[in-house]
């Protein structure tokens, strides 16, 4: 692999993961949701996922003989690299920034809310549908869009957005983690990412597509709010 294909990768599985995500937390709560801690559509886990398997991918597994075999070690390796990502992620904001990205804390079986039984398994399978339905016509695409000028501008364009788009998500979550050590206690991402969006949406009438593109802004918004009824009632 080269570096613009992994580049890609990444980007694909970021962007794919984002719609994803989208989806099906949308859906769940009967409104827009903008996943994760990034402004724009990028899941930089699902990026790094993707591109943990589209190597695990390329990796010769033929001595295994029996396709049950094969498949069932797929499915271990993968579910167990999944939710190692998933908790080193979870553990890093956790002691970084006091928040929780994603919260399995109702979940059996889970470890601090981070990880759990139910998500490896799901990671799993997903990770089976990854190695025998994407990865066979992603890897072409790849090595194709690498080689091309016009794929090239369009992958360092997505680079510099993707690097803008994190150094300001990362300063919100600096404002975020400093709402969290004056109150005591960590902040559910996506928790706090519906709450802000209600606010707004009470303070000013808003589009459909607003909670999607300007969810940064709803939660600074949100956050000067709370900061300002914890200054009160501190006065008080």
């Amino acid at each position: 692999m080269n570096f613009f294909e992994i580049v890609f990768v990444f980007m694909f599985c970021c962007v794919a993961g984002w719609i994803n995500e989208v989806i099906f937390r949308s859906i769940r709560n009967h409104r827009l949701i903008n996943p994760g801690f990034m402004h724009g559509c990028s899941l930089p886990i699902y990026g790094c996922g993707g591109l943990i398997m589209y190597c695990i991918c390329q990796v010769d597994v033929s001595w295994m003989g029996n396709p049950i075999f094969k498949l069932m070690g797929i499915f271990v390796a993968s579910a167990v690299i999944m939710t190692i990502l998933e908790l080193i992620t979870g553990l890093f904001f956790l002691k970084a920034y006091h928040i929780m990205l994603w919260d399995y804390s109702k979940e059996w079986g889970n470890y601090k809310g981070i990880i759990c039984p139910l998500f490896s398994l799901v990671w799993g399978l997903f990770s089976i549908g990854f190695y025998y339905g994407i990865y066979p016509w992603l890897a072409p695409l790849a090595i194709y869009v690498a080689s091309q000028p016009i794929g090239l501008f369009f992958i360092g364009m997505y680079v510099g957005i993707f690097l803008v788009d994190m150094i300001v998500s990362l300063d919100v979550m600096r404002k975020i983690k400093a709402y969290a050590i004056r109150i005591h206690e960590r902040i559910v991402l996506m928790n706090f990412k519906q709450q802000a969006q209600v606010f707004i949406e009470k303070v000013k009438k808003e589009n459909i597509f607003s909670p999607i593109v300007k969810i940064n802004d709803h939660m600074k918004r949100y956050l000067l709010s709370l900061e300002e009824k914890f200054n009160h009632k501190n006065k008080k």
